[in-house]
């Protein structure tokens, strides 16, 4: 059985506006899994509570799934994601599959406030949805002693119960349970001239292939290159220890 934290975010279902459909659906759901629900969340489009509403639920009560809906469209009160960002240190990029998706079911023209909606945070896995334009998001953040897996999900009820029937119940929350999902970074020395930019992407990509884990890579403000694995616990310690012994001069230990 797993712990589950849940956070509705949206004014209007916390002034009784609307009625909260999104709760109660993801509380039968979760429970027909037989998983058990540590909270349950209400929070104002505020990007300020939702960042200390997000830190409080992960600190206080570290959950093994934090499920957030709300926020994520392309209006300036859908401040989720980067309050979500800002509060685990994500970097926030377009994802080009996403936005395509967007454009194709779009009447009208395609505008930056419609390409808020392809952002996803890096490394994170997208989730299918057929009833509207932004994604579902999974991604994972560092809790107490273990990886907290993040599912965020749009607010509109017919999109919210879409992904969750369609891309969460069977491929989500029962795959992450049976395969054991670890979280693992290596740093590296960024060395002009010397760091083989492309011996790093050969061998990144082959490890993707060999061991089914994901891997992405970001340059932080420190010179560093930040490598991070994700996937199954024993293939991200495999690849872990195959990409450490190729780097190893430049590993900031």
């Amino acid at each position: 059985m797993s712990n589950i934290a849940l956070l509705i975010i949206g004014s209007e279902i916390v002034r009784g506006d609307i009625r909260d459909t999104n709760g109660s659906f993801l509380q039968e759901k979760i429970k027909e899994l037989k998983h058990d629900i540590k909270g349950i969340f209400y929070v104002v489009d505020d990007k300020r509570i939702v960042k200390k509403t997000m830190a409080f639920i992960v600190s206080k009560l570290n959950p093994d799934f934090l499920v957030i809906s709300g926020g994520l469209g392309p209006t300036p009160d859908d401040v989720t994601l980067e309050a979500y960002a800002e509060t685990f240190d994500k970097k926030l990029v377009i994802s080009r599959k996403v936005e395509e998706r967007i454009k194709k079911k779009i009447k009208v023209v395609y505008s930056e406030d419609d390409r808020k909606m392809a952002r996803i945070p890096e490394g994170s896995r997208i989730l299918k949805n057929e009833q509207g334009f932004a994604p579902g998001i999974v991604d994972f953040i560092k809790g107490k002693n273990k990886q907290v897996k993040v599912i965020l999900l749009p607010g509109p009820p017919r999109e919210l119960q879409w992904i969750f029937e369609n891309e969460i119940k069977n491929k989500v929350i029962k795959r992450e349970l049976t395969h054991n999902i670890e979280l693992e970074e290596v740093k590296l020395k960024l060395v002009i001239g010397e760091t083989d930019e492309s011996a790093l992407t050969q061998i990144m990509e082959r490890l993707k292939r060999e061991y089914e884990v994901e891997i992405s890579s970001y340059v932080q403000l420190n010179d560093a290159i930040k490598i991070t694995f994700k996937g199954n616990k024993t293939n991200v310690k495999n690849a872990k220890t195959i990409f450490s012994k190729k780097f190893e001069e430049y590993i900031i230990k």
